[in-house]
């Protein structure tokens, strides 16, 4: 790795002078071997998450029985997704490759603004999606998770990710490029008001929604297991094939919150390591774009997971791609339909009083009263 820099370290931001520099024009050059290996890894990033995203959205927009509550949620995660694979990748792979940044200040409080975004968009979709699975299963009598407090939430979602990235511009931080990264974020805190900024960003934007996710996994699972067991004294096949559905419809968005995690925890031990270090230039530069890249790569497995755990996201994928005809997913009853329902090309009858039967469908096409 090395480093050349230019005889202006710094640009100014708009000539006043109380502000700090905005750009860092040093140029800072990674080993080609690593520029080429990182370029490859954001190429591919870039592809799958475009390619597989699109899917998504698409696989829903066709099919009317996909639409359910919870795969609203599944689409925007799928927007967000496509949001940063056309928005941020591409500059960072420009950034990566020259070294510095080359497009100028209006555009480094852009991609700050947009690096953000979509970051804290996924992180409260997964949230909401917590919540609602949380709902359902623990109160599957409640009509609270309507479809139109799913668009509530989703909308809330945007609107404080939108709200809470321009508070730069409110003067309570500044954004910055520093030499070595790949995007604009920013700056290192350094005064308390700063600092505070800083603590607050991680606590609701991370800390917060994690607190409450593992809460309501954990409850799900907790509510499975007991009724799984209940039912083990009182067996009912079609409950207990509900029962299941519900389980591998738990477990999935499980994987999609855990490959999340496991993408973001080197970025926040980067980021929070940087904040807490004496010596800033202690944090090896590097650490940066590895940190980044992972977060980028969640963006291209959420796809991956659908379409290994769904058979319809698989089958309409296959349709799409190839430009087969429109995917026919068999109608599982009438909406207004207690009596009966469809799981797994079979058709069984759940009691009445059966919790299982007011619950929201997920990936394939639920039954007739969880589709809704």
């Amino acid at each position: 790795m090395e480093a050349d820099s230019s005889p202006t370290p710094f640009a100014p931001s708009d000539g006043n002078s109380s502000l700090p520099p905005t750009i860092d024009s040093t140029v800072h050059k990674y080993s080609p071997a690593f520029v080429i290996v990182m370029s490859a890894l954001m190429l591919l990033f870039m592809a799958a998450s475009l390619l597989g995203n699109m899917l998504v959205i698409l696989t829903v927009c066709r099919n009317r029985q996909m639409r359910t509550r919870t795969n609203l949620f599944l689409v925007n995660l799928a927007v967000a997704d496509v949001m940063v694979a056309a928005l941020d990748m591409p500059v960072a792979l420009v950034t990566l490759i020259e070294g510095r940044w080359v497009f100028g200040e209006a555009l480094c409080q852009i991609n700050a603004f947009a690096v953000g975004l979509g970051t804290m968009l996924s992180i409260h979709t997964l949230m909401h999606i917590s919540i609602h699975k949380y709902i359902s299963m623990t109160r599957p009598f409640s009509r609270f998770m309507t479809r139109q407090k799913i668009v509530g939430l989703i909308a809330a979602a945007w609107l404080w990710s939108i709200l809470y990235n321009l508070t730069p511009q409110l003067g309570l931080t500044h954004t910055v490029y520093k030499k070595g990264t790949t995007q604009c974020g920013p700056e290192i805190p350094l005064n308390v008001k700063q600092k505070l900024h800083s603590a607050i960003n991680s606590l609701v934007n991370f800390y917060l929604p994690l607190a409450v996710m593992i809460f309501c996994y954990a409850r799900i699972f907790q509510e499975i297991r007991a009724h799984l067991g209940r039912m083990r004294e009182n067996s009912n096949m079609a409950e207990r094939s509900s029962v299941l559905q519900q389980q591998r419809i738990a477990v999935t968005l499980f994987l999609v919150l855990a490959c999340f995690l496991l993408c973001i925890a080197p970025y926040i031990v980067y980021s929070n390591g940087l904040v807490m270090a004496r010596d800033k230039d202690a944090v090896p530069l590097i650490l940066n774009p590895i940190a980044y890249w992972c977060v980028y790569l969640n963006s291209a497995l959420n796809p991956v997971i659908y379409g290994a755990r769904s058979s319809s996201f698989r089958q309409s994928y296959k349709d799409i791609l190839l430009g087969t005809k429109r995917m026919k997913i068999s109608t599982l009853g009438s909406m207004r339909s207690v009596g009966s329902t469809r799981l797994y090309s079979h058709r069984v009858s759940l009691p009445a009083n059966s919790p299982f039967r007011q619950m929201s469908g997920f990936l394939t096409p639920a039954p007739a009263q969880l589709s809704r």
